[in-house]
């Protein structure tokens, strides 16, 4: 069969074929064109989160048209914390979810700084390191107020809208200065592109993820038992009147200890750290030596400094004053005769403040000139480090230290240069302990990019080999081997400039905390040093070893001493016995009638909660062990007293107390203890206060980013992650179906 043949014979066929073809052609552009325009129009999903539920480009969207409106609405103010000043009791829960959703770099270091002084002040069981997570977001805010949202309606919590309309009313007037809830609808409608409906709903989105986060974080599982004994150390508190005889009063009245005991002593507790308090040591002693620093630094004087500023003239004070006279204007009575008159404005005249002008003037000088110093020793120091990458970390501490500038030599060209005497030199191995306890090194800290300023002590022993201090995130970053650190300034009170200095350091050794080698391992603990006549600070550990046995020692004195003082107290009074026994003293003020008022009991769950706030700390673990040592002071001297009295029967009850070396002589005792009537008048409160205290604790991690992340289920989809074009730039780029004005196609409605 010939081709014109088979078309004859096939043509209805033919003709069916032709029709379906063009039918394809015609109707597969506007599918493709509607699939893009879903695509582009949100319908992509970026994420899913509980067990595969969706999260689609346009919710990302609104969300971050919720926020712009909720900040529109100046709602992050409701969430910022203030001075503790002006209101010591702040809902941590509030504080945190505003910093989840809110926070900016130029504000997150002053809240950081109020959030550490509530978890201080309530005593709470938070640490730093839980604090600096809030700020550790691996996604943008907008995602996890989505969590936040979708979280709180899955457990079946949403605001109506009518009782947050009705809240708004009350609020936008005052957080918008006086505008009428009609007046600021009518502007972020049109500013934003949004209805009244899609404004409220917004609040009441916020006012749920509240209400969700009280319920979680609230607990209410403190039994009656527990409230009556946390209430009652509270609010029980002690007086009392004693004299303490310490053993290190008759320390050279006994023998050098022998070479075999010396050693026994040291084998025994070389591997404990000092005021290590236990059944088995209860004199803590201990010989292993703690993390510890070698420091090089370059320093001036700021006396030095002082010499070489000449004082302000007489016209640099005018355009001083002229330039700031917002700083002189102070409130006063409208009538000097009335003091309770109402107040008005005066500018304060330029004879009234010349003087301290001129004080300001030459401070700022002084200061400008030594840090002019201690800046260019670091640009000069660093000179060889300028390819080096602090974010990748591409240089090791070998090459740090060749790349690193001298100091000595770098000293001597800028005393040169300055006619001042530029200081440098090297520390030995210095523990926290001995930094905070050095009178130049302990006042010295670095200006932090905030507003907060960053103790030296925390910022040296966050350095690499160490890690024992935690840096928060608007911290700087821990610091290197022998990298520069400063200019450090001295925080001591300006009253002169006697004694201050201006320092930069680095850290040149860093040592993780150890036995000792040997009893006779020598301990440097030189510290920074303007007399080069000094004596260097270097002894032995068999120096503390055989110190620990003679007060062991003359602790059998200081009995027999606090024995022979109660009984001639006894007889002839407590004064007559105290001036007899001081005489025989070398220091007479060592032996003084000491007195304590409101002494608190510290229950074992405020030290878990302290144990808990010292977590990165440099000095915790001798904090921690100051504070046990004073617990069982304190559970001494209550035990002293039957549950039946209120204070001793007569003066003169004597006690050993092995942690501080002491025998204790008391002359009064008297707790004020809590009655029934008292506690059942405050019961309610404290059960409220203990509720909040809990939910302030568990608020820190319920809000913590990860944790959202990882109870959400929230998985991100990487590829539309990376493609940011999708996600609007600004608070005006709109999305063609908002929540609210359609609803959601992937199988989750917006609205129950």
């Amino acid at each position: 069969m010939n081709l014109m043949a088979w078309f004859r014979k096939n043509n209805k066929k033919l003709m069916a074929v032709v029709v379906i073809v063009l039918m394809i052609v015609f109707t597969i552009e506007p599918v493709m064109s509607y699939l893009s325009s879903r695509r582009a129009s949100g319908y992509s999903v970026v994420a899913h989160y509980a067990d595969g539920k969706k999260i689609q480009l346009k919710d990302r969207m609104w969300a971050q048209k919720q926020l712009e409106i909720l900040k529109a609405l100046r709602a992050d103010l409701i969430f910022r914390p203030v001075s503790l000043r002006l209101n010591p009791s702040q809902d941590l829960r509030i504080v945190l979810l505003g910093e989840l959703l809110f926070a900016e770099r130029t504000s997150a270091t002053e809240t950081i700084g109020y959030v550490r002084q509530i978890v201080r002040q309530e005593r709470l069981a938070v640490t730093d390191e839980q604090i600096n997570a809030l700020y550790e977001k691996e996604y943008p805010p907008d995602l996890y107020w989505l969590l936040l949202t979708k979280e709180a309606h899955l457990a079946g919590i949403r605001m109506p809208l009518e009782p947050a309309r009705e809240q708004l009313k009350v609020l936008i007037p005052r957080l918008q200065e006086g505008l009428t809830y009609s007046r600021f609808m009518t502007e972020i409608i049109k500013s934003h592109e949004v209805t009244e409906e899609q404004v409220i709903e917004t609040f009441a989105e916020l006012m749920t993820i509240v209400e969700y986060a009280r319920i979680s974080c609230s607990t209410g599982n403190r039994t009656a038992q527990e409230l009556l004994l946390e209430t009652d150390m509270q609010y029980e508190t002690m007086d009392t009147e004693y004299i303490s005889l310490r053993a290190g009063l008759f320390t050279s009245e006994v023998q050098q200890p022998g070479e075999e005991k010396i050693i026994e002593q040291f084998e025994k507790y070389k591997n404990e750290f000092p005021e290590t308090f236990d059944e088995g040591n209860p004199h803590g002693f201990g010989y292993k030596l703690p993390d510890s620093v070698r420091l090089e630094y370059i320093a001036v004087r700021l006396d030095d400094v002082a010499e070489t500023i000449p004082r302000p003239t007489q016209q640099e004070k005018e355009d001083f004053y002229q330039q700031h006279l917002s700083f002189f204007i102070q409130q006063v009575p409208s009538d000097p005769n009335d003091p309770n008159s109402e107040p008005t404005t005066r500018t304060r005249s330029f004879a009234e403040v010349e003087g301290l002008i001129s004080k300001v003037m030459y401070r700022q000088k002084v200061d400008l000139k030594a840090s002019q110093v201690i800046s260019q020793a670091k640009s000069i120091t660093e000179a060889n480090l300028t390819d080096f990458d602090e974010e990748q970390g591409t240089i090791t501490n070998e090459e740090m230290k060749r790349k690193a500038g001298d100091y000595e030599d770098t000293a001597a060209k800028l005393s040169e240069e300055y006619k001042i005497k530029v200081y440098t030199g090297k520390t030995g191995l210095l523990g926290a302990v001995d930094i905070v306890g050095d009178k130049t090194l302990n006042t010295l800290y670095l200006d932090s990019p905030g507003s907060t300023n960053i103790e030296l002590v925390r910022v040296l022993f966050a350095v690499e080999p160490l890690k024992a201090s935690v840096l928060g995130p608007v911290d700087i970053r821990p610091p290197r081997l022998y990298q520069n650190i400063g200019p450090l300034k001295d925080a001591r009170a300006e009253e002169s400039f006697a004694g201050k200095c201006m320092l930069l350091v680095r850290i040149i050794e860093a040592q993780k905390a150890a036995p000792p080698e040997s009893i006779d391992q020598t301990i440097d603990a030189k510290t920074v040093s303007f007399d080069e006549q000094a004596v260097k600070d270097v002894n032995t550990v068999r120096i503390k070893v055989v110190e620990d046995l003679k007060r062991v020692a003359a602790m059998d004195k200081a009995g027999r001493k606090a024995r022979e003082f109660i009984q001639l107290a006894a007889k002839e009074g407590w004064d007559s016995a105290m001036d007899k026994l001081s005489r025989h003293l070398d220091n007479p003020d060592d032996f003084q009638l000491e007195k304590r008022n409101g002494i608190q009991r510290i229950s074992e769950t405020a030290m878990r909660a302290y144990e808990i706030r010292y977590q990165g700390d440099p000095l915790a673990r001798i904090a921690l062990a100051r504070s046990r040592a004073e617990r069982m002071l304190i559970d001494k001297l209550f035990a002293l007293i039957p549950d039946d009295v209120n204070t001793l029967t007569q003066p003169g009850v004597l006690f050993e107390f092995k942690p501080m070396f002491r025998y204790y002589c008391i002359k009064s005792l008297v707790i004020h203890r809590l009655y029934k009537e008292q506690y059942d008048s405050i019961k309610a409160a404290e059960a409220v206060r203990g509720d909040m205290k809990d939910a302030d604790e568990l608020a820190i991690t319920f809000y913590s980013p990860a944790n959202i992340v990882k109870r959400m289920n929230f998985q991100i989809i990487r590829e539309e992650k990376a493609d940011q074009s999708e996600v609007p730039a600004g608070p005006n780029q709109q999305s063609t179906n908002l929540p609210g004005e359609a609803k959601d196609t992937s199988g989750e409605a917006n609205r129950p």
